[in-house]
């Protein structure tokens, strides 16, 4: 018998993830018959927890996972493959990573749909109730599990308490007219989630870039570095390519490293020895979030040698 230390993380399903702690991972063998152990999230490290499992090569032993978490939803069961020694397996690590759906929002019934729902502040930062939302089907007439999509439009006012829900068919386009906004219609991208908040929906923002290959960089005087970068928005849509329309690619010192943008990839120059920074900052500055997130990798080091 090989014992291996086996860490499972659990993290929510935001556009930047968030480790999620008091997740009860439960550990069976691979039939799901023999209960061998479990464990919390949030020791050692918030949103993990570190499992002993036996890992006896020089096959790879198969476990079944099962989640509880209360407030939310995570595929259960789950299958890992524990090898011994770790460097065997593919990530050379026993790591699993688990998503959970957390149910912060009140999450749409029907699992065909997404409920978009927040609350409306008038200019005074006082709640304000009577605000009318005009949401209008972009897509083509459809049938769903036998049901014609008819109707031209979805009305919402924000009640009393300034609350306004609407369900919206996931991966749907709409066009919304707001009230108080209406010489600028939105056009919106409902994600597949069974919830999100409406203003992320009818505002989005860049909030996290990720990159292939991975950082650090580190670059040779008179060579190139490709990048492709991962955007996302808080809407949970990933934008094409560089989404040179909604970001300026920069860096703090084109001296040292120059970048070059094309349709899905960053052409990263390096110039002099040195180091310097790669900038993603929004273009579109008209929607302003109080406090703003930031753009989670938009600041990446590089280093020219």
């Amino acid at each position: 018998m090989a014992l291996e230390t086996v860490l499972v993380s659990v993290n929510d399903d935001q556009v930047v993830p968030q480790p999620v702690n008091n997740v009860v991972v439960r550990v069976f063998d691979a039939t799901g018959t023999t209960f061998i152990t479990q464990a919390t999230t949030g020791a050692p490290l918030p949103g993990q927890v570190m499992l002993t499992l036996n890992g006896d090569g020089p096959f790879p032993v198969t476990y079944q996972l099962r989640f509880y978490v209360n407030g939310g939803a995570i595929q259960s069961p789950q299958y890992v493959d524990v090898f011994s020694p770790p460097a065997l397996a593919p990530t050379a690590a026993n790591n699993f990573v688990v998503t959970a759906s957390m149910f912060t929002l009140p999450a749409a019934t029907n699992p065909r749909l997404c409920r978009a729902s927040g609350y409306v502040w008038g200019p005074d930062g006082r709640v304000r109730p009577g605000v009318d939302m005009h949401f209008i089907p972009c897509f083509r007439p459809l049938v769903v599990d036998g049901y014609g999509v008819l109707g031209e439009r979805v009305s919402v006012r924000s009640d009393s308490a300034g609350y306004a829900s609407v369900d919206l068919f996931r991966s749907g386009i709409y066009q919304v007219t707001i009230e108080s906004h209406e010489n600028v219609p939105r056009i919106v991208y409902v994600p597949d989630r069974s919830s999100v908040n409406l203003f992320n929906l009818l505002f989005p923002i860049i909030v996290n870039v990720t990159y292939a290959p991975a950082t650090p960089w580190i670059v040779t005087a008179g060579s190139q570095l490709s990048v492709t970068p991962t955007v996302s928005s808080n809407d949970y849509r990933t934008l094409t390519g560089t989404a040179d329309a909604d970001l300026t690619w920069s860096t703090d010192d084109p001296n040292i490293a120059s970048v070059t943008v094309q349709a899905s990839q960053l052409v990263i120059t390096g110039n002099i020895p040195g180091s310097t920074t790669l900038r993603a900052a929004r273009s579109d500055s008209s929607i302003v979030y109080i406090p703003d997130p930031g753009i989670t990798g938009g600041a990446i080091p590089i280093t020219v040698v």
